[in-house]
């Protein structure tokens, strides 16, 4: 790999920076990743780490590190007034993590940084990005070290992931949008004694202010807490007696904390850019969006902004696809971006709220909506972030016919529509389902037998299978394999025992038909799923033509055995 003339410069070596370098050194682009500060940052900072993330950090191969050293919370608790009025439960997510992990960030870069480094890639430390032009091929940046040398050199493309106060943003004179709240508040990263378990979140609302309490393991939490005006002001670098006092007013009652590690004020700022994009430089994360660290979603966000956008680089470098492709990362995670400032800026409210009527209607609300299983069920799919979806995205599309056509068709029915209709949808993350089996390995997991770096066919033959169906998914694996083999593997998956003779490729039997009830398949359909693991297209009735249709908006058709 030449370091003088990288295919990407990451600029930031975050949660967000590492995992950009990580999937771009995943996809074979030569990357290099520079951060101007001299060394790794020991602080907590964010530590919720959801079901998606970890699904994601599942692919990369992490995520059995990441759970060896995290905290699983598996609920959260809202009192009020002293008086519990929410259990939100996390076990019944749809997902093989079903909680929240708490693992301090610096622990999180930790892991990615050693990931990196098995795939090649060194951070270059102390070295800051000082100047950038565009051209049509690329951007020359100029970077300055610690020891005072400079260097300039050419990238094809640069992904600023540094931050709020991001040089890269600043650099391309992308606007900054947003407002900051009122309110005040601190953060404890302390030691607490105390009677609840360690498994579960809790947050006390009162009309003195909001503490919320995230367990880190080992007796350690994360406390944030309002502090209300009637408290005065905690000063720049607040004592643990300061802090103390605060929770003394705001509960739970008893509550000793000891042994800080990390004490600070701050304010909430709710921030965005318009456009994720200027030429060939994009950012990413906190530089390109900030909000409130009400339900963890920061960090998260902007791992899943990386996810998304390294596979698509990766494909446009090799030639694979046309660079408009790139467009869709404005569409897809710009969206997603607004969603959770929408969300997290109403739950801040929600928990902040001072106006004495406001706060009555809360109060008395409150109790009601939350304890509904619906609600909850919302909320711990919309926390857990397993419920994104790029359902509008230009880049996503399905084929299915009209139900009153559907009647009619052989080996389809009403049934068969139904169903596909209520699996998942072009633009939705593709679910997992255990068991199926390949070969003589038994009790596996769809997920694990995905190709983490190439799009993934399933070609499903249906609970109850059509006359013909194997003559045409052996249409579409053969047309797979002659042009698009290097980029698309493909999966056929039976219903039952032993495969049907004829099948192409390495059959995954579903043994228990969870895997088809997963997406619908009564009937003979196929799902291609992304890279980043969402639905890309999806038909029933799948033939080899429709299909082709479909990638020929997303690749360049050619042969790609050299990509």
């Amino acid at each position: 790999m030449s370091a003088q003339s990288p295919s990407v410069l990451v600029a930031g070596a975050g949660p967000t920076g590492l995992m950009m370098a990580v999937c771009l050194a995943l996809h074979r682009v030569r990357c290099r990743i520079v951060d101007k500060v001299a060394a790794a940052s020991d602080k907590s900072k964010a530590i919720a780490i959801h079901a998606r993330t970890m699904e994601i950090f599942d692919q990369i191969g992490i995520a059995d590190e990441v759970l060896r050293r995290g905290q699983k919370i598996r609920g959260m608790h809202v009192t009020m007034e002293g008086k519990p009025v929410i259990h939100a439960a996390f076990d019944r997510l749809p997902s093989r993590y079903p909680f929240v992990l708490s693992l301090p960030q610096s622990q999180t870069e930790r892991i990615l940084e050693q990931r990196l480094q098995s795939l090649g890639v060194e951070v270059e430390r102390g070295t800051e990005l000082t100047g950038l032009s565009q051209d049509s091929g690329g951007v020359a940046v100029t970077v300055r070290r610690a020891d005072g040398t400079g260097e300039t050199f050419h990238a094809g493309y640069l992904i600023g992931c540094d931050g709020a106060h991001s040089t890269v943003r600043h650099l391309l004179g992308m606007r900054f949008e947003g407002v900051e709240y009122e309110e005040q508040f601190v953060l404890a990263d302390v030691q607490i004694n105390w009677q609840f378990a360690e498994d579960e979140a809790r947050t006390y609302l009162s009309r003195q202010g909001t503490a919320a309490y995230f367990p880190m393991g080992g007796g350690r939490y994360r406390i944030v807490a309002e502090i209300p005006p009637s408290a005065g002001t905690v000063s720049d670098e607040p004592t643990l007696a300061e802090v103390q006092a605060l929770i003394d007013r705001l509960g739970p009652p008893g509550t000793q904390l000891t042994d800080p590690r990390w004490l600070a004020p701050f304010r909430i700022h709710r921030r965005k850019v318009n456009s994720y994009r200027d030429g060939r430089a994009f950012v990413a994360g906190d530089a390109a969006h900030i909000h409130s660290p009400v339900g963890g979603q920061g960090m998260n966000t902007g791992i899943q902004d990386a996810h998304n956008l390294a596979w698509k680089l990766a494909l446009v470098l090799k030639g694979a696809a046309a660079p408009s492709l790139l467009d869709s990362y404005q569409a897809e995670r710009h969206s997603v971006a607004e969603q959770v400032l929408r969300t997290t800026d109403t739950m801040t409210r929600m928990v902040t709220v001072s106006n004495p009527v406001a706060r009555a209607v809360r109060d008395f609300l409150m109790p009601v909506v939350g304890s509904q299983e619906l609600v909850q069920k919302r909320f711990a799919l919309t926390l857990s972030e397993l419920a994104i979806n790029y359902r509008r995205s230009p880049i996503v599309a399905q084929s299915m016919p009209r139900l009153r056509d559907a009647v009619r068709m052989p080996g389809l029915g009403a049934r068969a529509w139904w169903a596909f209709s209520t699996g998942p949808r072009a633009g939705d993350r593709a679910p997992d389902a255990r068991p199926v089996r390949l070969g003589d390995r038994a009790g596996l997991r769809l997920h694990e037998l995905m190709d983490p770096v190439r799009h993934n066919l399933m070609l499903l033959c249906g609970v109850e299978p059509a006359p013909g169906v194997e003559a045409r998914m052996r249409e579409i694996a053969e047309m797979i394999g002659g042009g698009f083999g290097a980029l698309i593997a493909v999966h056929p998956v039976v219903v039952g025992g032993a495969p049907p003779r004829g099948w192409p490729g390495e059959v995954i039997v579903d043994t228990d038909i969870l895997a088809h009830r997963a997406y619908g398949a009564m009937a003979p359909c196929l799902y291609l799923i992304r890279p980043d693991g969402y639905v890309g297209f999806r038909s029933l009735r799948p033939d080899a033509g429709t299909l082709s249709g479909f990638l020929s908006r997303i690749f360049r058709l050619r042969a790609f055995s050299d990509a």
